[in-house]
């Protein structure tokens, strides 16, 4: 009779078992959280392109899909700067880099002539996690976390009749250049080159005028050389790229949950490529337009001339103190 009791009350507990696993018992009282659904604003300057601000328009509309709704941005065009960052009176914001460099020297850095290759340099370089995270840690106590570096056109040089490739056709070259920058100076200075104050003439009658034999040009000012003489030649140095930086108030970004964060950082991805595309569509445009009208397009020895203003204990350049060379030598490991 014992042995038969012990069966069927080993048998009840094996129905119990199963009966359990088949319709797990839940506690009334647990209660799945709700995500909490956030206000974000994000602060561009008025002065930005269609490019630019489109593209915000668009990264907004992406973040608050992918994050299913719960999180909503408003566009504030304004003069954001990182003071205000900081002090959390807005969430997100593209910031130029001179105004990073504000919050950290270090920034001058990505701004200074011939560390780049070209765009799609700066964009591998600067966006990759090894860069990233050396800023976010530079800036972890300023309240501040970079994102993205996005590029914003380029300087490149105009020249008569001789070619500007590597370091000995910069010796004694005339070069109208922009006051922007003293460092972009004294880098054309050790390269032997003669730099004169930028003229308010367009770029036809400055090389026109005799003043100099090449000048600095935006890419934006490329198409203003298209009724140039056909002995012009157009150098694609690309010696300056100052980014634009996606930046976002740290307390506020950590307040967020993972799949937020993560809405956040592949919405930026998207915001990269349609930039980059944008840009780049209109850069190989203007070329195309430049080499119809004849007008010889020329690359320059960019490696050799960034060896020998940052890499070389002989040249005549003096880098500044916030340039950092384990930084520059990463940058370089992005080159093609």
């Amino acid at each position: 009779m014992k042995k038969r009791i012990t069966f069927l009350l080993a048998c009840l507990g094996m129905c119990v078992c199963l009966l359990c696993s088949c319709h797990p018992m839940q506690d009334p009282a647990v209660e799945e959280t709700p995500v909490q659904t956030v206000q974000l604003s994000f602060q561009i300057s008025s002065r930005v392109d269609d490019v630019l601000l489109e593209q915000a328009e668009l990264f907004m509309e992406r973040v608050q899909k992918l994050s299913e709704g719960t999180i909503r941005m408003e566009l504030i065009t304004a003069a954001p700067g990182s003071d205000a960052l900081k002090q959390g009176e807005w969430d997100i914001a593209l910031l130029y880099n001179i105004q990073m460099a504000q919050a950290d020297s270090l920034f001058s850095m990505f701004g200074l002539p011939f560390i780049y290759d070209d765009w799609n340099h700066m964009s591998r370089a600067l966006n990759c996690q090894q860069i990233l995270e050396i800023l976010q840690e530079r800036l972890a106590n300023k309240n501040i976390k970079p994102l993205a570096a996005i590029y914003n056109g380029n300087t490149s040089l105009v020249a008569l009749e001789k070619d500007i490739r590597d370091v000995g056709d910069f010796k004694d070259r005339v070069l109208a250049v922009r006051a922007d920058s003293e460092e972009k100076i004294k880098a054309f200075q050790a390269l032997g080159a003669q730099v004169e104050p930028y003229p308010a003439l367009s770029i036809v009658e400055m090389l026109n005028s005799g003043i100099v034999d090449a000048a600095e040009v935006s890419i934006d000012q490329t198409a203003g050389i298209l009724a140039a003489p056909q002995d012009i030649h157009y150098i694609n140095s690309q010696h300056t790229i100052k980014p634009l930086w996606l930046v976002v108030n740290a307390q506020t970004f950590e307040k967020l949950d993972s799949v937020q964060q993560a809405a956040i950082y592949e919405g930026i991805a998207g915001f990269l490529a349609q930039v980059d595309d944008a840009r780049a569509q209109h850069e190989s445009q203007l070329m195309l337009e430049l080499q119809d009208q004849g007008i010889a397009i020329v690359d320059i020895e960019r490696e050799e001339l960034g060896t020998a203003l940052y890499n070389s204990s002989a040249g005549a350049y003096t880098a500044p103190d916030y340039f950092d060379l384990r930084i520059y030598n990463i940058i370089q490991e992005y080159a093609l």
